[in-house]
């Protein structure tokens, strides 16, 4: 009797339950259009709420732009009204209305560490970045997360499974949308005349600040690639080259366009070890040599982390200087401000500006080439047109050689040898978990000293990525303070985190520098910031005030000139080819040639187009550049031996590193690194193995792998 009772209130229950949700159901039902259009409302209020991370500030937004903001409605609810088409139709407006809010809260949290806002690339990159999440999210909110993300499915399917079904509709649903899509298209039209909508998101946090959540998440999934100019032809082309080929350099000259008035340093640079006479090497030496007609240099490029002069925060100040070397440096040599195309993020666009000489701001919202167009084609860059002058281009970061599907795609911009993290021993790590830039100065010297050619040596550190932590650390032996009263201790701390990681990369910077300078090879070092901190500095803090700036230097061991120049990160490179008296590759003379133009935005577009997408009129129709063997790492692990030890089998050979694994017959064992020369694996009987040792990223990925070893 007692299990018919529990039977029977269980019954009672969830008929109770199922009626209360088939009359819910049917509310909705009755009212479908008029219920999604409040929905949509609702939602996009929501959503503006999250991207603004403030409920008054979200709210605003209806004040602020109320052209986008019903345009943001009509985003919302022409995706709310494709649920009329299903049976359960209800259900499907949740599941939408479910992934819209889940949207805002993840571009919520994203905006937390990064300062930009969540866009579609975003879900593009996520496989090749995935090894990150750990440096943000510890193991106990990783937990919680994955139990609410089960709940969160557990209780949809739930919900689906009791859902009412209705009668599938075509024509109503297809009606509202047909509504939406035109007054959508009424609405931007009208919007972009009186200035309430661009299409311009050179700025992300601005355009989603001012054009809604919605309205430019929307516009990151379907724009991409470069739209073709209207003027695009043959002919045009034709005149463009015509224009590029009768050109003269505008960057060797002092009074070019993009020049500024700032007077040259005349005094020298302390850097640790370096001698009195080696100091004043490149500093103001007057006549500025030119190496291709004497002795090609070595070029090397430092793409810094998150790097910029933080003496520029005018309401912070330190107790000394974060970063002596790259102050004296900017001083004594030839530097400037640079544009870069990203803020507190986007490392791979600055790097692709600066390796190809093409804008991102032509591409679509928020796109990364890396993801698209350079999946499926070579680009011109600066490693194509120096290996014409007989250079070898090395790229070494320090992390992993997946990261951003860097292993994929720097084949395609001419790279011959990539070192990752995989390749270097001796790394030591910050207390957030990012690779040390110290360990970087070895490999580029084993870089230079591998062959006898002249090396363009591209490197990326990593040591100053966030997130930064928000608690005191011992370690820090810089100390901050801030001038204005809210702000909380927390950033403070952050700030001061990232000042102290910021003096190690400069330290770094010093060392290499140190010894480059009685190096025997001419050599050229170029060493810029990639992109602002992601700290939530305001314009207002910074002493230039503009997010979108970072600064370089060019410094050299013989005498060059030191001038100084404001450039954009596409710029850079052609810059740097003109200081050393190189004009190889089309885009490197267009930036050379025509710097100066007024049409040179316009017909930078044109190049980019027709090379990626166009019909390569500039090329005859005929891409010259072919994707590269690259080699991961510069000298490959050898097996040499196996020997039995107690318990184990110890592998012996050389460069091998922690990210070694032993492969046996193609079967991967649980390998302990030792050094260099030595691997141990669980002790085994085999007969007759083959042996291998791989290096291995995330994920068991292989990025290269010794020959086979047969006993």
């Amino acid at each position: 009797m007692l299990r018919q009772a529990n039977k029977a209130f269980k019954n009672n229950n969830d008929k109770e339950h199922k009626s209360f949700l088939e009359s819910h159901f049917t509310v909705l039902g009755k009212h479908q259009i008029l219920v999604r259009i409040i929905c949509s409302v609702l939602m996009v209020l929501v959503l503006e709420m999250l991207s603004r991370r403030s409920i008054p500030e979200g709210l605003g937004f209806i004040a602020a732009n109320p052209l986008m903001f019903l345009f943001n409605t009509l985003i919302v609810l022409l995706t709310l009204s494709l649920s009329m088409m299903f049976s359960k139709r209800n259900f499907m407006m949740l599941l939408i209305g479910v992934i819209w809010i889940g949207l805002g809260i993840t571009n919520f949290v994203i905006q937390c560490f990064r300062l930009t806002p969540l866009t579609f690339m975003d879900f593009y990159v996520l496989k090749s970045v995935s090894s990150i999440f750990r440096m943000y999210v510890d193991s106990i909110r990783m937990v919680l997360l994955a139990i609410s993300l089960a709940l969160l499915l557990g209780s949809m399917f739930v919900l689906w499974r009791r859902a009412k079904r209705y009668q599938k509709q075509i024509r109503i649903p297809a009606l509202v949308i047909g509504i939406s899509g035109l007054s959508m298209l009424m609405l931007s039209s009208f919007a972009v005349r009186v200035s309430a909508l661009s299409d311009d998101f050179t700025n992300l946090p601005d355009a989603y600040a001012d054009y809604g959540f919605a309205y430019c998440f929307s516009n990151s999934v379907i724009d991409r690639g470069i739209k073709e100019p209207d003027d695009y032809s043959e002919a045009r082309m034709g005149q463009l080259l015509n224009k590029i080929n009768s050109g003269s350099d505008q960057f060797t000259t002092d009074s070019g366009a993009l020049a500024t008035a700032t007077e040259p340093y005349e005094g020298t640079i302390q850097l640790p070890g370096v001698s009195d006479a080696s100091q004043n090497l490149g500093a103001d030496a007057g006549q500025n040599t030119d190496p291709a007609s004497e002795k090609q240099p070595n070029i090397i490029m430092l793409q810094l982390e998150s790097f910029f002069d933080a003496n520029h925060l005018v309401n912070y100040s330190f107790s000394e200087d974060p970063v002596p070397n790259f102050t004296k440096l900017k001083q004594s040599y030839s530097s400037g401000y640079l544009k870069v195309p990203v803020y507190g993020a986007g490392t791979i666009n600055t790097e692709f500006e600066i390796l190809s000489g093409m804008s991102i701001d032509f591409f679509g919202t928020s796109e990364y080439p890396y993801r698209t167009i350079l999946q499926s084609t070579t680009a011109e860059s600066i490693c194509y047109n120096l290996a014409a002058l007989g250079y070898r281009s090395y790229v070494i970061h320090n992390n992993t050689g997946i990261f951003y599907n860097r292993n994929i795609i720097f084949p395609k911009l001419g790279f011959d040898n990539f070192v990752s993290l995989e390749y270097m021993n001796d790394v030591e790590y910050t207390p957030t978990g990012w690779a040390k830039d110290n360990v970087l100065a070895g490999q580029i010297l084993s870089a230079l000293e591998n062959d006898t050619d002249k090396d363009f040596i591209y490197t990326i550190t990593v040591q100053s990525h966030g997130k930064y932590q928000e608690v005191p650390t011992e370690e820090n032996q810089i100390k901050a303070s801030s001038k204005l009263p809210d702000t909380s201790e927390a950033f403070l701390n952050q700030v001061e985190y990232y000042v102290n990681e910021l003096h190690q990369t400069d330290a770094f910077i010093g060392d290499l520098l140190a010894t480059l300078s009685t190096y025997e090879e001419p050599t050229v070092v170029v060493m810029f910031g990639d992109h602002q901190p992601p700290l939530d500095f305001d314009e207002t803090d910074l002493a230039n005030h503009n997010k979108f700036q970072t600064e370089y230097v060019v410094w050299s061991n013989y005498p060059m000139d030191n001038k100084k120049l404001d450039l954009s990160a596409y710029q850079l490179s052609a810059y740097v080819m003109s200081r050393v008296g190189y004009d190889n590759g089309l885009l490197t003379k267009f930036h050379q040639r025509c710097a100066d133009s007024p049409n040179y935005k316009e017909e930078l577009l044109l190049l980019q187009y027709d090379m990626l997408y166009g019909k390569q009129f500039v090329f005859h129709g005929v891409n010259p550049y072919q994707e590269t063997a690259m080699k991961m790492g510069i000298k490959d692990p050898m097996v040499t031996a196996m020997e039995p030890g107690v318990d184990v089998l110890y592998i012996y050979g050389e460069n091998f590193t922690p990210w070694s694994v032993v492969r046996i017959d193609e079967n991967a064992k649980d390998t302990t690194f030792i050094n260099s020369n030595t691997l141990s694996i669980p002790y085994e009987e085999f007969e007759n193995p083959t042996v291998v040792v791989a290096q291995e990223a995330e994920g068991s990925t292989i990025l290269s792998q010794s020959q086979p070893w047969t006993k």
